[in-house]
């Protein structure tokens, strides 16, 4: 018989898949995150920066020089599938998303969206970039797959940057 109490596994936290920005990310955009976690009253982890992704995909690391690179990771997901009523949770998702592409060598990143307008993204993403303020320099390998009602055909989006 399985069961889900009495154990944990090495690299989950409260069942979440755990990447650290310590090792990688400067201290400026590991404060960002926490003023984000913040921000939604959430509870953070005070000596550590954890992140939380929804789905990832990547080879297995070795200790051999050089195994943790954007050749060894492969897509990271965040997904919401259900209305994003709070414009923070979307900016952490999408700082997320941005910290992967730059510090954990991520090759692409995905924000899977499902039941929320377009227009309403525009306006957390304005928000985002005018508050924030982060984006990856490999910003052209992070992509919106949006399907505005659960009926539609989902749609590939990109950030523009004008």
């Amino acid at each position: 018989m399985l069961s889900r109490k009495g154990f944990t596994l090495p690299g989950l936290v409260n069942g979440e898949v755990v990447k650290s920005l310590d090792a990688f990310a400067p201290e400026e955009i590991r404060n960002k995150y926490i003023t984000l976690k913040r921000s939604q009253k959430q509870d953070y982890y005070p000596k550590s920066c954890y992140v939380f992704p929804d789905f990832l995909i990547h080879e297995n690391h070795s200790s051999k020089k050089g195994s943790w690179t954007e050749n060894n990771q492969h897509i990271i997901i965040e997904a919401k599938t259900s209305y994003i009523t709070n414009e923070n949770a979307f900016s952490l998702d999408l700082f997320k998303l941005n910290a992967y592409l730059s510090y954990l060598h991520f090759e692409n990143a995905i924000y899977l969206i499902v039941q929320t307008p377009i227009s309403k993204i525009n306006k957390y993403l304005l928000d985002y970039l005018n508050q924030v303020k982060f984006l990856s320099e490999r910003i052209s390998n992070l992509y919106f797959f949006i399907q505005e009602k659960i009926d539609d055909e989902p749609k590939i989006y990109k950030i523009k940057i004008d």
